[in-house]
């Protein structure tokens, strides 16, 4: 019998006391408890046959503690109406893990509650195999994907083999379908009609669960109506759910580069990463942030895991439920959902070569990519949000309702910056392209114009030195500035225009003297114009270079570099080369001996 509400109940026990007790005589104006004291009655007698009786959907606490205002009028408790009797047995099914622990226990005792869980990869092949009898030629192996994406649910998974049966589809399809966020109606909307009698599709369930979240107060095409519980189900259908638990072991780095094969750029580093960043920390602080820190947040994420929403507290969400959650808001919601996780996103991805103080990609090796260790955590989840938050439909709502999509930007471009110190410029070259256009309408035009030269400076590492030198040339034209000069002339000097390369360090160097080698902390492109002067100088071999090689390296470059710590950058990678270069334009072999030494010195 159904148990979700008294008018289920009645009409079950109804049935039940016709079946069991035929020849009862007709009362007339009885009260309406009479027909559950009646199969009460019934079912405890001695004589009474042994029973099972099922309660289905019993997610209403009110209905079994008599705390519903509709049942005040008939004092109508369910559980006073349970038998008890050794003969007889009692299933309750529920969304709400509540239940167990209701009047002390007294309707489920702790020990009998069973949680059902995600099906493990046999029980799901096998549930599979029974829905698609016509597919047993189909390989466990070949279905895993498809029990993957589904999470293990039960209930998922006689709905998309429904789908496949009427349609008469392969399993490869509802996997395409279920990659495009989109379809996911078209996938799930088909009841299973074979097996769920009442065609109930697993969305329903869902979203049977999302009312009583909401709260009494909600009312569906009104947001603000919902309760703060709700809210935090809505985020997350915005950020990453793994659909497999490894892969929410493996940091960033690793998940990066689990497809391919060969040595990778993290090769040996996987120890130093962090595993994926979960949901809650970054749920708790838009809480934080929006509804201030009223210590409500752990109890809202209860209310999700009593609900079976969320798998655990760290508010993993399993797959159909995430994208479930996701297709049923408004644009609107949608848009300040967005907002709100970007902004949070933006406290947890910062990068140091954002920061003026310690950007020094002017000065270190282009190729050379800076992993910031502590910054890859919440990235997946960063990357998840950007292909939401940049599909066609939000960016034409947000343009229509002129939503500033600058924060946006700012975010892809870090994920654009990330994806290139893990030496996958490829893939960064296209979060930056779309990061610019994002901001272009909002961000003054030198911070535009700083990011497209960049954007330009990964562009040229994939390109021969020509192309890239005529990128930098380009650059000069469209962005007059030191960085961008001190591009051209690296690009020069590297493509073996050795004059013109020094002449451009030099005038830079002319242009913005520095007095006191420690102001290159502030002038990074006067430190890289000097590093990248002395090198060319170096390469003419002539003794009047290598005396003015000398002058810079030993009253210009040293003394800064001398003052950094050994972790530094430029200490581990930049000095190195300063100090063999020093020793090659050495005035006599004196002077390369005590060049040498310094060189053997730091590298002990």
């Amino acid at each position: 019998m159904k148990a979700d509400r008294f008018e289920s109940a009645e009409e079950g026990f109804c049935a039940i006391a016709k079946i069991l007790i035929p020849n009862r005589e007709p009362v007339l104006n009885l009260a309406r408890t009479h027909v559950f004291e009646m199969v009460r009655e019934y079912l405890e007698r001695p004589e009474t046959l042994p029973w099972l009786l099922i309660l289905d959907d019993a997610d209403d606490t009110g209905l079994f503690l008599g705390e519903s205002e509709a049942l005040k009028d008939i004092k109508f408790r369910l559980m006073d109406y349970l038998p008890s009797v050794n003969k007889g047995q009692i299933m309750i099914t529920t969304r709400d893990s509540r239940i167990a622990g209701l009047e002390g226990g007294q309707i489920v005792l702790a020990p009998n509650l069973l949680k059902v869980m995600p099906m493990n990869i046999d029980d799901g092949y096998a549930l599979f195999q029974k829905c698609m009898p016509t597919a047993l030629t189909v390989s466990k192996d070949k279905c895993r994907d498809f029990l993957d994406m589904l999470g293990g649910l039960p209930l998922a998974i006689v709905q998309a083999t429904s789908y496949m049966r009427e349609e008469h589809i392969s399993v490869d399809e509802p996997i395409g379908l279920y990659k495009d966020t989109e379809c996911h109606k078209e996938l799930f909307q088909n009841f299973a009609r074979s097996v769920d009698k009442e065609q109930k599709s697993v969305l329903v369930t869902w979203e049977i669960s999302y009312e009583r979240i909401a709260g009494s107060s909600y009312q569906p095409g009104h947001p603000e109506s919902k309760s703060q519980t709700a809210v935090l189900l809505d985020l997350l259908g915005f950020l990453d759910a793994q659909d497999s638990p490894l892969r929410k072991t493996l940091s960033e780095a690793e998940f990066a580069f689990k497809d391919e094969t060969g040595p990778t750029p993290v090769d040996g580093l996987e120890h130093l990463f962090e595993g994926q960043q979960n949901p809650s920390r970054l749920l708790e602080g838009v809480y934080n942030t929006w509804f201030k820190p009223n210590g409500m947040f752990r109890t809202a994420i209860g209310r999700l895991c009593t609900y079976s929403l969320i798998t655990e507290r760290e508010c993993w969400v399993h797959p159909v439920v995430h994208s479930w959650i996701y297709r049923r808001l408004s644009l609107d919601e949608r848009c300040k959902y967005i907002t709100w996780l970007v902004d949070e996103l933006l406290k947890h991805i910062v990068m140091e070569e954002l920061d003026s103080e310690e950007r020094w990609d002017t000065v270190i090796p282009a190729n050379i990519n800076a992993l910031i260790f502590g910054k890859f955590s919440p990235i997946r989840h960063a990357r998840f949000l950007a292909t939401l938050a940049l599909s066609n439909r939000v960016l034409e709502y947000m343009t229509a309702h002129h939503i500033s999509t600058s924060s946006l930007g700012e975010l892809v471009y870090r994920i654009g910056q990330m994806e290139v110190s893990m030496g996958r410029a490829e893939v960064g070259i296209s979060y930056l392209e779309i990061a610019i256009k994002a901001m272009k309408n909002f961000v003054h035009p030198t911070v535009i114009s700083e990011r497209r030269l960049h954007l330009a400076k990964i562009r040229s590492r994939l390109v021969s030195e020509v192309e890239a030198t005529d990128e930098a040339r380009l650059c000069v034209g469209d962005i007059p500035s030191p960085e961008a000069t001190l591009w051209l002339a690296q690009c020069l000097r590297t493509e073996g225009h050795k004059i013109e390369a020094l002449e451009l360090f030099e005038n830079i160097i002319q242009a913005f003297p520095i007095a006191v080698p420690a102001d290159f902390s502030r002038n990074k492109e006067i430190l890289a114009a000097n590093i990248g002067a002395a090198y060319t100088l170096a390469d003419l071999g002539d003794l009047q270079g290598d005396s003015r090689a000398r002058d810079i390296i030993d009253h210009s470059i040293q003394p800064f570099i001398g003052l950094l710590p050994y972790g530094h950058l430029l200490k581990t990678i930049v000095y190195p080369k300063i100090l063999i270069c020093r020793a090659e334009v050495a005035a006599d072999p004196d002077d390369q001996a005590s060049a040498l030494s310094i060189l053997i010195e730091h590298d002990e």
